[in-house]
């Protein structure tokens, strides 16, 4: 299966209108109360669009964005058949897309002041002492 991943760092990304994006996008953007985090979600989202828009080979705002009841994030009627996934941490985005099959992707920010094998031995233990 092939499977194309494209990873962006948003701090390098510049801003943009949002005039692509959807109504509905417009108004979750403006449901955050941080304007950094708000700032973020419209890079993700018009990021998402041209992607899409050239696997589409359509434009950006003419793309039609739903979810399943589980937030799986899916294209309504495009003319080719597109899988994709969005995984974000911090300042980094990462995009998987497929013409074969569903996909996941994931990425996660590492802080590394964090002892990530004390953190481990700590849960196992806790999740020992739960099964006793």
């Amino acid at each position: 299966m092939k499977v194309d991943l494209w990873l962006a760092k948003l701090d390098e990304v510049p801003e943009e209108d949002g005039r692509d994006l959807a109504r509905e996008e417009l108004e979750r953007a403006d449901r955050f109360v941080r304007p950094e985090l708000k700032v973020r979600f419209l890079k993700r989202r018009i990021i998402l669009r041209k992607l899409l828009s050239e696997y589409l080979e359509i434009k950006p705002n003419e793309i039609v964005i739903k979810q399943t009841i589980l937030g799986k994030p899916y294209v309504e009627n495009p003319k080719t058949q597109l899988f994709f996934n969005i995984s974000h941490s911090k300042d980094c985005v990462l995009y998987g897309f497929s013409h074969e099959s569903e996909i996941g992707v994931d990425i996660e920010f590492l802080d590394e002041e964090i002892e990530a094998e004390e953190l481990i031995s700590n849960i196992f233990f806790a999740l020992l002492r739960k099964s006793h």
